[in-house]
């Protein structure tokens, strides 16, 4: 699969698990303004079914943030809980692969907002 299918499958799976399009973002600096939200960023990539001269193959490790608002939420460990959840189900059904590992955490957003971030890898280390 192509680095352009595989993020095409991520935003599709991000799209069907509540977040609009206008809040997923590509560039890791820029958090878009309304939440939930995600950004998605190439991590890596590794090569594999070599031949003896260079790979056949790639596997993209795409690593998506997913985001959401602490100030609008009372209980935001949930609702972070949730969205993964959601999106780790819908990323199982469209990529046909599953998760390897979410870290989550809170942090600031652009201009001071409390948000929490749930990392989601998608190719295990």
């Amino acid at each position: 699969m192509t680095f352009s299918e595989k993020r095409q499958k991520i935003i599709t799976a991000l799209e069907s698990s509540g977040i609009i399009t206008e809040n997923i973002s590509f560039k890791k600096d820029e958090i878009p303004r309304e939440f939930p939200s995600a950004i998605v960023t190439l991590n890596g990539e590794k090569g594999i079914k070599p031949t003896s001269k260079r790979f056949v193959q790639f596997d993209y490790d795409i690593v998506v943030f997913l985001i959401v608002d602490v100030n609008n939420s009372s209980d935001p460990d949930s609702d972070i809980l949730d969205l993964a959840n959601t999106f780790k189900s819908h990323h199982r059904a469209i990529l046909g692969s599953d998760i390897p590992k979410i870290d989550y955490y809170p942090a600031r957003a652009d201009s001071g907002r409390k948000v929490r971030i749930a990392k989601v890898y998608t190719v295990a280390e």
